[in-house]
């Protein structure tokens, strides 16, 4: 991975950290049930999204899917910590707008999550995801090898039911 790449897993993954300090102190011991980073789908932007478990509890007896729809969150997860770091990658994209370099941006901010992950800073079943905001099929596929990589096997069958994903899922594809 070329530099300009690695230096974007590294700062996304310092403000994943960063936003997740802010998100756990203004929660009150809440348990985070969900964390994504959002894009578009030439991966020209870059915000975040997180709900609790509580806020979950509170909306699935109407809402079953709320949990796994991450365009649906509303917690602030610090945007404000994405604003530099989307900036870059609008600055990479108008550089290279080419597919497979969008595909390797999209590919920094999942390996930012799982260095996240594998830090230790997500409880196991915490649901982490990266994908667009408004996606078209390529990036529906790539959003669930994405929480597949990221999450338990009983998260990520949940989150590929809920949004229709199955078709994408790796043993489909």
């Amino acid at each position: 991975m070329s530099d300009i790449y690695a230096d974007l897993r590294m700062r996304t993954a310092e403000a994943i950290r960063t936003a997740l300090k802010e998100i756990s102190s203004n929660a009150d011991s809440d348990l985070i049930h969900g964390f994504a980073l959002c894009t578009d789908d030439d991966v020209m932007t870059l915000f975040s999204a997180a709900c609790t478990k509580s806020w979950v509890a509170d909306r699935s007896d109407d809402y079953e899917a709320i949990g796994f729809i991450y365009t649906e969150w509303e917690e602030d997860a610090g945007d404000s910590h994405f604003d530099s770091i989307s900036e870059s990658i609008a600055d990479m994209a108008d550089a290279d707008d080419s597919e497979s370099a969008s595909e390797r941006r999209f590919e920094s901010l999942v390996l930012a999550l799982k260095d996240c992950r594998e830090e230790g800073i997500f409880d196991e079943d915490t649901l982490l995801c990266c994908g667009s905001t408004d996606p078209m099929d390529e990036m529906e596929r790539l959003a669930m090898l994405a929480v597949e990589r990221l999450n338990t096997v009983a998260n990520a069958d949940l989150f590929a039911k809920h949004l229709g994903y199955e078709e994408y899922r790796k043993e489909n594809g």
